[in-house]
């Protein structure tokens, strides 16, 4: 990341040459939370989600200033209630990494009459840093605003950690369903596919940490 980190939201999408967009201008981050029996911590994300209907682990975008770490621990309390307390971190990989041409970062949109324009469906532009309102997270209006200061590759990193028992856990807004699920039997659900592609590394680096 450049010096222009500071400026940055973490919610907004990184958008690659060929126009894919991954959540989290300043990346993303999930964790891989495995209990004593090998179970998996696993959420179907919610169909308004990026890729939702699939499964994968708790995560998203990391905020200023966060360690993957950290926005692993709050992105798995903010969908799943799952106390940071009772995780207990094992280390840390990089999953999923790709050149960006730029991001689309987000500022809350509050004019009272231009948000009212968006609601009715009008493009609406901003005089000074050219965003475009729009409607998001959480139905609130944003101005989505091209930026080309930012790192050259967009990042995931999946959290490994463990917990004593299988947790309690509480669905919210952002997941359809939670689940815990046998680690060698995880292809079976419809997964997302970056974190279908990451699960032969995970399993490796699992076993590496657990040894030690």
């Amino acid at each position: 990341m450049d010096n222009h980190a500071h400026d940055y939201r973490g919610d907004g999408w990184a958008v690659m040459a060929d126009g894919t967009r991954f959540w989290g201008v300043l990346g993303a981050a999930g964790l891989f939370l495995v209990s004593p029996d090998d179970y998996v911590l696993v959420q179907l994300r919610a169909a308004w989600t990026n890729r939702g209907g699939t499964w994968a682990v708790p995560g998203g975008a990391r905020n200023p200033g966060e360690s993957a770490a950290e926005a692993a621990l709050r992105e798995t309390w903010e969908e799943t209630c799952v106390e940071s307390g009772h995780v207990k971190i094992l280390g840390e990989c990089v999953t999923a990494e790709f050149p960006l041409s730029h991001v689309l970062r987000r500022e809350p949109l509050t004019e009272k009459a231009l948000l009212e324009r968006v609601e009715l469906g009008d493009e609406v532009f901003h005089p000074d840093h050219g965003g475009q309102g729009i409607i998001g997270l959480g139905n609130h209006g944003w101005w989505e605003i091209k930026d080309e200061n930012f790192a050259e590759e967009w990042t995931y990193t999946t959290v490994i950690a463990e917990c004593d028992e299988q947790l309690a856990f509480t669905a919210t807004s952002e997941s359809s369903d939670l689940a815990w699920y046998h680690i060698d039997k995880l292809e079976e659900l419809d997964l997302l596919p970056a974190f279908k592609d990451a699960l032969p590394t995970l399993r490796r680096e699992l076993k590496r940490l657990s040894a030690k």
